[in-house]
């Protein structure tokens, strides 16, 4: 069941083909694509008056400016349509209709074929709606830019880090549609955790300490925190490369896990299919 790195690059001519039929069909959707568009600009206007009204009277919170804590909050509405967080629906519908039997029979591993679809979306977003955003955002909001190579380079290495952290951590809850009926629990508890742990809304660092503390050692900040401290210049580029090591570490782990988990659902599937 666990693909080596030869079998993963000669799966990689279908992997993009699979990516490039959920581009277009992404695409089909102009409109939800436009309504995500206005949706995000709302609620970074409504943000930036939450945040505003916060800061009166502070000239930071916990080492964080108000012009980082402004720009970590639009940028964090951007940039999170990028990530997974349908695979426990799609899964449970497979599951559901018994169309799951052709994707986990496939030569190919089935959570890569789940990889492919969900870079199919994410490029379509990032073209349509996350640079739109950017650019405007960033006029509106007078976002101040990393004036160094190195931070923008840590940001986007922490970004494509923190896609796969995402990836890996819905794909895992995807899978218990193996061992339960009904999952929609499942997929609403693992929104809000995710939403809350990985700084969605609220940058980790106005977190108390002690829960800063725990937070911080889990996957979950890997997702939107860390790009984000990244850019606004609350991680200093002296640390980046240890923060980006972090999110590898947690990567692989996320990784190795889902794999033996998708073994071991492999096994269920067999029992009672008979």
């Amino acid at each position: 069941m666990i693909t080596t790195f030869s079998q993963w690059a000669g799966d990689l001519p279908a992997g993009m083909a699979i990516i490039k039929s959920h581009v277009q069909e992404t695409l089909v959707y102009r409109f939800d694509l436009v309504i995500g568009l206005v949706r995000a600009l709302i609620l970074v206007g409504v943000f930036r008056y939450l945040w505003l009204a916060l800061y009166t009277g502070r000239p930071d919170v916990n080492g964080a400016s108000l012009a980082q804590t402004l720009a970590y909050a639009a940028l964090s509405l951007i940039i999170n349509p990028l990530f997974s967080n349908w695979l426990i629906g799609k899964v449970a519908n497979q599951m559901r209709t018994g169309n799951i039997i052709f994707d986990v029979t496939r030569p190919s591993y089935f959570g890569d074929l789940l990889l492919y679809q969900t870079v199919g979306q994410a490029l379509v977003k990032l073209i349509t709606t996350s640079i739109p955003l950017f650019v405007i955002v960033t006029v509106w909001l007078r976002i101040a830019l990393p004036d160094t190579p190195v931070v923008w380079l840590g940001f986007a290495v922490s970004l494509v880090l923190s896609f796969l952290t995402a990836f890996y951590i819905d794909y895992l809850a995807s899978l218990w549609n193996f061992w339960v009926t009904n999952a929609s629990g499942m997929r609403f508890a693992k929104w809000s955790i995710t939403d809350f742990l990985a700084g969605v809304y609220l940058p980790l660092w106005i977190f108390p300490a002690a829960l800063q503390q725990v937070v911080l050692l889990l996957p979950f900040r890997g997702i939107n925190y860390t790009p984000l401290a990244i850019f606004t210049g609350y991680i200093l580029p002296d640390r980046i490369w240890p923060e980006l090591a972090f999110q590898l570490v947690w990567v692989v782990v996320l990784m190795f896990v889902s794999r033996r988990l998708y073994v071991a659902a492999m096994r269920k599937l067999s029992v009672q299919g008979g």
